[in-house]
């Protein structure tokens, strides 16, 4: 019986063990956690982590701990969490592993965070990764390739060192040096595209692509100066894909400013319009810079200025600008404008507006129908989109609660309150 007992409490652990996210050796030094994995026969995870990484945060918050996380990292590694960075709140433990940590940061020269290093069982690193906001599936991919030694970065260094040239190697080479934020990483990215009979190749032009990181990035001014190489590689949609990805991430650091008044002296917050314009014409001929200046204001006014931002957005559906907005941009536009729908002046602007586009499948645009019906009173037509529009919601989201179509309308046509900045 006794033996039964144990058995079965062993088997509880166990199950408790992998239904948990990953279990940390928190309180241990570096070398006792090397004489655990040696102990064990196992590979090392070491999470270098600060406490002011906000990306560090939101995987020990929401995927360090889910249960096919755990399972894997727990069966697979001795799991090591080291902070790197000093606090006033540091535990006693903590502070004994500053010296592991200033050893870590030095010897493996990590310069951001989070910084996943993974080792044998003998402590020689074997693969080094990073980056936040990873699913729970993406995370364990970063594990499996560092169990895999094709796929680990040090052996990448290895093969790199020893000639390997190839396209497809080089490419997958660089994206792992990335994600492990290696300093060498546009070293070998350039040698790569210098080496290429056509500089603007599609394998040349993948990398550039991927070492973008804003529009101040050498890469991207390169493509943006020879677009019409570009396109010839990847293709028109492809490359107004990428411009717009990339356009669009550095808007809003621009579109806001924040000044005293001359007056009262009291911070004030508006649409810095002069500079959205400067910044789009870097990209655009003065009339296309001017468009999206103009569809900016409306969009960021919002947040400060809603009376502004509905007259900038009415000025820009007026002009039937249908050929040079997207679709998206129309469906702001009209919301903007909409608001509660009691302008019926405003509600037929708005169809008018986006009527061409009334069998586009596209969830937004079935939504805006659906409101743009029931503004106009025609109820039958309301129901109809958002039928549709759920159709749509239960394809894309398994979880999704289909709904009486009467309360879909009644929510889709609520008018939300709009954040407001608040400034000091």
């Amino acid at each position: 019986m006794k033996k039964i007992i144990f058995v079965c409490v062993g088997f509880c652990l166990h199950i408790s063990l992998y239904a948990q996210g990953i279990v940390f050796e928190q309180d241990k030094s570096w070398k006792e956690v090397l004489a655990l994995a040696k102990k064990q026969g196992k590979s090392i995870f070491v999470d270098a982590y600060t406490t002011w990484c906000g990306p560090c945060i939101q995987m020990d918050k929401e995927v360090f701990p889910l249960p096919e996380v755990g399972s894997f990292y727990n069966s697979k590694f001795i799991n090591y969490k080291l902070q790197m960075d000093k606090t006033k709140k540091d535990t006693e433990a903590i502070r004994g592993r500053y010296v592991d940590a200033a050893w870590f940061e030095q010897t493996f020269q990590i310069r951001s965070y989070p910084c996943y290093l993974f080792f044998d069982s003998n402590g020689n690193l074997i693969h080094q990764s990073g980056g936040g906001n990873l699913s729970g599936e993406a995370f364990v991919t970063i594990g499996k390739e560092a169990l895999d030694p094709a796929n680990t970065v040090v052996n990448m260094h290895k093969l790199y060192q020893e000639g390997n040239r190839s396209a497809t190697f080089i490419k997958n080479y660089i994206q792992k040096m990335a994600a492990a934020n290696d300093p060498q990483v546009e070293t070998i990215a350039q040698a790569f595209i210098d080496s290429q009979t056509n500089r603007f190749s599609a394998d040349a032009v993948d990398i550039m692509m991927y070492l973008t990181y804003g529009s101040d990035s050498p890469y991207f001014k390169q493509l943006l100066a020879n677009k019409e190489q570009f396109i010839a590689a990847k293709g028109k949609e492809k490359v107004d894909r990428y411009f717009s990805r990339v356009i669009d991430a550095g808007i809003t650091a621009r579109a806001i400013k924040t000044s005293a008044d001359a007056t009262s002296g009291k911070m004030i917050t508006q649409v810095d319009e002069a500079g959205l314009y400067s910044y789009f014409l870097q990209f655009y001929r003065p009339e296309e810079a001017r468009l999206q200046t103009d569809f900016n204001v409306a969009k960021f006014a919002k947040l400060f200025d809603p009376e502004r931002s509905y007259r900038k957005a009415k000025e820009l559906l007026q002009q039937d600008l249908r050929q040079k907005l997207t679709l998206s941009q129309l469906h702001q536009l009209g919301n903007m404008v909409l608001r509660d729908g009691v302008d019926k002046a405003d509600v037929e602007l708005v169809f008018d507006a986006v009527k061409a586009y009334k069998e586009t499948d596209e969830l937004q645009n079935l939504q805006l129908f659906c409101k743009l019906y029931h503004f106009k009173g025609e109820q039958a037509r309301s129901l109809q989109y958002a039928e549709r529009a759920m159709d749509k919601l239960e394809k894309s989201r398994p979880d999704y609660v289909r709904v009486p179509a009467t309360e879909f309308v009644q929510k889709i046509i609520v008018v939300m309150p709009t954040p407001k900045l608040v400034t000091n």
